[in-house]
């Protein structure tokens, strides 16, 4: 519920805030993406260790425990050092390199705090998963997007700077970091301790090397599937990278259930490959993969045929409807991420984890070519289009390992049942009726829809979690009116 109202938030945003100034949103998602590809590299892959180690600790003495908690902290100081003696010898050769617009070249300085806070906010996020307490970081998400375009319209009208208004975000991402870990050590679940005994061969060598592997997966995972927007930065300028950041802010949205619904199972999907309880990792395999498919097309569905009433509505609504085939690649690549459920963790927690490796490395190399050639000939679209394929074929190939080592597989009656009513939908609402007003075109297209996509989901018991859900809800009505009308 949190991540859907941060969604309605950041919807009101992208419509009718940003695209009032492209070029300060291309600015501001060319730092948050460049800031991004470099996080896996700096933690050196400690947020991965305390994932799936953390379940063989937490039952230890409070000493070990803690101790295990100050080597996954030290891992994090040691990448944020190393990064930091490495930024201002090594910007200029950077800045030559990517060659970014004059715009994005004014700010590329503000790449070392943005990076450094966001990598401290990882670690928190990471702490939170682990803790069962990702509502934390849920409400931080929340609350940004309330703070963003208040930051942003202060800065368009000229209030601030557009440094103050960098400056302003990392304020932000501090203090939320310095909240989470307060909360923390307050409800006395984390401490940091030096141990000698988390140094020793025997346990250090297991978590170094997954450390290793991490770190190798996790910068191929950003350059396999999130280099499109420094592309689209370094080649086609601060406005081209505003609107391709419009239409990956809207692929994102469809995404945020799907998103918290992984972030819930991740602890568990760590404890059934630790026992290795095969019926359990399929059930969540199955169920991760009909509930985060469910949300994902509904999401996408509505976007999808609003889009035509929607972009009259937004600012510059003539440079919005050009992001419109970019948007399709993009939804069609968060669907399929969505339909084949947590195999990211199933086989990042598996004995076979390396070959996930060897995956993303391939991947990489496909995206970064893709998007050299797909960018000058496409522009915006070639980059979705190679977020596409890469997505695409990167799940693909991890859901054949899935089942080639572990047996199990994501799809059920569910799958297409979902997939079935989502292509059925847009069809029905593609015919070419309009209303006169665009607002109640927006509203009669996306009500009716969504009604329509909710009533046959019901019906069909695609996902019993949302049946038992509504079902909860309907008692709890009736009863309040039962006793309201009794009083």
């Amino acid at each position: 519920m949190i991540q859907f109202a941060g969604s309605a938030l950041g919807v009101i945003s992208t419509l009718f805030i940003y695209p009032l100034d492209l070029e300060l949103y291309g600015v501001y998602g060319y730092l948050t993406n460049t800031a991004s590809l470099l996080v896996p590299f700096i933690s050196i892959g400690f947020g991965a260790v305390l994932l799936r180690f953390y379940p063989q600790y937490k039952d230890l003495s409070s000493a070990e425990r803690h101790g295990f908690f100050g080597f996954i902290f030290s891992g994090y100081g040691m990448g944020i050092t190393i990064f930091s003696l490495l930024f201002l010898p090594g910007l200029h050769g950077f800045v030559n390199w990517i060659k970014p617009g004059g715009e994005l070249e004014a700010y590329i300085w503000f790449l070392w705090p943005f990076t450094v806070v966001l990598v401290l906010y990882d670690f928190t996020a990471q702490l939170c998963i682990n803790f069962s307490k990702i509502q934390w970081t849920a409400w931080a998400a929340l609350l940004f997007k309330f703070i963003l375009p208040v930051v942003f319209l202060f800065t368009f009208w000229q209030f601030l700077s557009r440094a103050w208004f960098i400056v302003g975000l990392c304020m932000y991402y501090l203090l939320v970091v310095s909240w989470i870990i307060w909360k923390l050590m307050d409800h006395d679940k984390l401490g940091f301790r030096w141990i000698p005994a988390m140094f020793n061969a025997e346990r250090r060598n297991s978590l170094l090397k997954f450390a290793a592997f991490s770190v190798l997966s996790g910068a191929s995972s950003v350059i396999a599937l999130r280099m499109d927007s420094f592309f689209v930065g370094s080649l086609e300028g601060a406005e081209a990278n505003g609107l391709f950041t419009l239409a990956m802010f809207m692929s994102n949205v469809v995404f945020i259930p799907a998103t918290a619904i992984t972030d819930a199972l991740n602890p568990s999907v760590a404890k059934s490959s630790y026992t290795f309880n095969r019926e359990e990792l399929s059930d969540l395999y199955k169920k991760s993969s009909s509930n985060m498919l469910l949300s994902t097309v509904f999401m996408s569905v509505i976007l999808w045929i609003s889009f035509e009433p929607l972009h009259w509505l937004m600012p510059h609504s003539d440079r919005i409807n050009t992001i419109k085939t970019a948007l399709l690649f993009l939804l069609l690549a968060r669907i399929m991420d969505a339909g084949t459920g947590v195999n990211h963790h199933i086989l990042s927690y598996s004995k076979q984890y390396r070959f996930e490796l060897y995956l993303l490395c391939g991947m990489a190399i496909m995206n970064v070519l893709l998007n050299l050639s797909l960018i000058p000939a496409m522009g915006i679209s070639g980059a979705a289009l190679a977020t596409l394929i890469s997505i695409g074929v990167y799940n693909l190939l991890k859901t054949i390992l899935v089942w080639f080592f572990l047996r199990i597989q994501p799809f059920t009656r569910s799958t297409w049942i979902i997939l079935l009513t989502g292509v059925s939908i847009v069809v029905v609402f593609s015919f070419p009726i309009t209303l006169s007003n665009h607002l109640i075109d927006l509203l009669a297209k996306s009500i009716g829809a969504a009604s329509l996509y909710l009533a046959i989901m019901f019906w069909s018991k695609c996902s019993p979690e949302m049946n038992a859900f509504a079902e909860s809800k309907r008692v709890k009505i009736l009863k309040y009116f039962k006793s309201t009308s009794l009083d």
